[in-house]
């Protein structure tokens, strides 16, 4: 996998992402911090919205705007709005929750413009061949920088206060953007310009007509939906059922999370005996499996084990969707692709949780769990059923943007 570094484009854009996760993880415990202490819980839970649905609303409206740009500058210009935004919010933040709010919400947007920029710009300089080592890669320095950095964010805050840590992420997203001044350009080739509303319900087309594109963003939202419930259910069965506590549940966490840092690692060493398409159903099913062997079996050693099995499997499908959202969508039309699938999975993301607490308030516990991981497993079977996801292939650039 490290053979990869050796395409200069490719490591200035990894190192350039890594810095930038560092920064956000520290980031985003600094913002808890201080909407907490000087707002209080209830707006804590309001600004977190605020982001969320910044991305789930912005992501395919600023889809045409990548398409029609260079990618690198549209990367360079958002970490150097972003370092001016978060040096601010422990100016203006600490004065005005208006302030805070509207700091917050436009750095959500810039994160809503970054994504499909970042995401399409891998499709740009890195070979077909490559694609699930450079997914791989830059979806393991999230988890790294989680891992290792939200930790340090928190002993950060504790010791000398949240001003610095946000100071922290503005220094990062500039060392990002240098990092980016050395990518080469990534323009769009030219074609007609179409009205910005055209151009924007166009981006919809594919995922429509396109099969592959289809099946595989309809089947990950669904799969987001439930597998998203986890994140209520799961530390409402180490607490309640396992009566392993919070510390407990940490342990569960860090269990999946090592588990999808060997995925990460595993995949592209997989997808090189066995088409993307394939990897992507099969991980689904194990993945739908092992989540629903939760509630069937509550042994703290088993949903030990299973976590980290439940990581494992989570990597086996995310890596293979970006790389076939990358080469199935046309070149012209990625943002636009890119910036609708992850509204569409963070948009899931968000029911997921109301899902979980629902489930859980209706069917029990280790109930939800069960009917949750066996909904996905049944989605992936069935998508397997039908004649499973068509192979991406490299599509044309479409006639009009």
């Amino acid at each position: 996998m490290v053979g990869i570094f050796q395409q200069p484009a490719f490591l200035r854009l990894f190192l350039s992402n890594l810095v930038s996760q560092v920064g956000n993880k520290v980031h985003r415990i600094a913002l808890l911090a201080l909407v907490n202490e000087t707002y209080g819980l209830v707006w804590t839970g309001v600004l977190i919205s605020a982001q969320l649905f910044s991305r789930v609303i912005l992501g395919p409206l600023l889809g045409p705007f990548v398409d029609r740009n260079d990618r690198r500058l549209i990367m360079l210009y958002s970490d150097l709005l972003c370092m001016a935004l978060v040096a601010l919010i422990p100016l203006l933040g600490i004065r005005s929750l208006g302030a805070l709010i509207a700091l917050t919400v436009l750095v959500a947007a810039t994160d809503a413009l970054r994504y499909p920029a970042l995401n399409s710009a891998v499709a740009d300089l890195v070979p077909e061949a490559s694609l699930d080592q450079a997914n791989s890669l830059l979806l393991l320095t999230n988890r790294v920088a989680e891992i290792g950095f939200v930790a340090l964010g928190g002993l950060l805050v504790a010791g000398v206060g949240f001003a610095p840590a946000f100071y922290i992420d503005a220094f990062s997203y500039l060392v990002s953007a240098l990092y980016l001044l050395r990518l080469p350009a990534l323009k769009p080739k030219p074609s007609p310009r179409r009205r910005y509303l055209t151009a924007l319900l166009e981006g919809f087309r594919p995922l429509w007509h396109n099969r592959t594109l289809r099946y595989s963003v309809l089947s990950i939202t669904i799969a987001a939906l439930f597998g998203s419930a986890e994140a209520v259910l799961g530390y409402v069965l180490a607490v309640r059922v396992l009566g392993i506590g919070v510390q407990g549940f940490g342990v569960i966490e860090a269990l999946t999370a090592a588990g999808a840092l060997v995925g990460f690692l595993w995949v592209p060493h997989i997808t090189r005996r066995m088409a993307r398409e394939r990897l992507f159903l099969l991980a689904l099913m194990v993945f739908g499996f092992v989540y629903a062997s939760m509630g069937a079996f509550p042994y703290p050693i088993w949903v030990g084990m299973a976590s980290f099995l439940f990581g494992v499997a989570n990597a086996g499908f995310i890596v293979p969707m970006r790389s076939i959202l990358q080469i199935a969508a046309p070149p012209d039309q990625r943002g636009r692709i890119l910036g609708t699938f992850i509204s569409l999975t963070d948009a899931a993301q968000i029911g997921g949780a109301t899902l979980g607490a629902t489930l859980a308030a209706m069917l029990g516990i280790t109930e939800a769990i069960v009917f949750c991981g066996l909904a996905v497993t049944a989605l992936a079977l069935t998508v397997t059923l039908l004649g499973g996801i068509p192979e991406a292939s490299t599509a044309p650039t479409a006639a009009k943007t």
